[in-house]
């Protein structure tokens, strides 16, 4: 083997399983935790209908089955398995435990409510599963850091976990930007007017968006240049952090004013990923000493 293909190889597998800052790790398993409890807590109003004899045993076939409908409060408890191993996982509650339960739970939510959980849902539990992949992220539980106030006694994480959500970061950047190749709307920047104006994704439907039609098809531009240059730029070592935050940025004003599920609270959160591990650092280092600040 020469000289060079020796540095290639170490250089990638250092890059693959070398060490990484476990921080970014432990606020993407806060986000995508509370994105979870918050999708599933938005389903509450709905209870009876989704998660009564009618709906979550009717929607599995469970019903006909002649035990499941039958069984007091059943029903009940899977909503509650739901919500519960979601908080637990943001909290670093018996973390992989917590992920087996949200996988199996948001499965079935899924299979009853697949009209209105988007498409956010059908990825999720890949990021579900790359953190439970990581033992120091797993391990750091939030009550006892706060209880205690000190961060993660691991400090750093085999990189592969964090690689995979990098990865699979910028593979939903490249579809989504890439579909759009061929899409009108996109191409004369309507896209973002048009969904600013319906009554299905609009936050403010009534408003008269036409007097900043030229700024609105700018931001549609750029939403889309951002997206689909994303999968290089990320990569980029001096400019990464700041298409992740210009990123961030876009999907928060996204979430203000439209509505398209979880997605923008979801790549948010695994957007960290992509962030000086110093941000996130001193961020946990915040959440552990927040006790302290309080008693002040």
């Amino acid at each position: 083997m020469t000289q060079g293909a020796h540095q290639l190889r170490s250089r990638l597998s250092a890059w693959w399983f070398g060490d990484q800052s476990v921080y970014p790790l432990i606020l993407c398993r806060i986000g995508v935790g509370l994105t979870l409890f918050g999708a599933y807590l938005a389903f509450l109003p709905e209870y009876t209908a989704l998660f009564g004899a009618d709906g979550l045993a009717q929607g599995l076939g469970l019903r006909r089955m002649g035990w499941f409908g039958d069984i007091p409060y059943a029903h009940t408890a899977a909503y509650v398995v739901m919500l519960t191993s979601s908080l637990f996982f943001a909290l670093g509650i018996a973390t992989r435990t917590s992920a087996v339960l949200i996988i199996a739970t948001h499965l079935i939510m899924r299979a009853i409510t697949v009209h209105y959980m988007w498409g956010w849902s059908s990825v999720v539990l890949a990021f579900v599963l790359y953190i439970a992949c990581s033992g120091p992220c797993s391990r750091y539980g939030l009550i006892t850091a706060w209880r205690t106030r000190q961060g993660p006694t691991e400090k750093v994480t085999p990189a592969w976990t964090v690689r995979l959500i990098q990865i699979h970061i910028c593979t939903i950047y490249l579809a989504s930007a890439w579909c759009r190749l061929d899409n009108s709307d996109w191409l004369l920047g309507r896209k973002l007017e048009g969904a600013l104006i319906s009554t299905d994704y609009s936050r403010f439907p009534g408003v008269f968006w036409t007097e900043i039609a030229p700024l609105i098809a700018a931001a549609t531009y750029a939403a889309w240049f951002i997206e689909l240059t994303a999968p290089l730029m990320l990569w980029v070592r001096r400019v990464g952090r700041y298409w992740a935050l210009a990123l961030m940025g876009m999907h928060i004003v996204l979430e203000l004013t439209i509505t398209v599920g979880w997605w923008q609270t979801l790549m948010f959160s695994l957007l960290v990923v992509f962030l000086d591990p110093g941000w996130s650092a001193r961020l946990v280092h915040r959440l552990c000493a927040s006790k302290t600040q309080m008693a002040g």
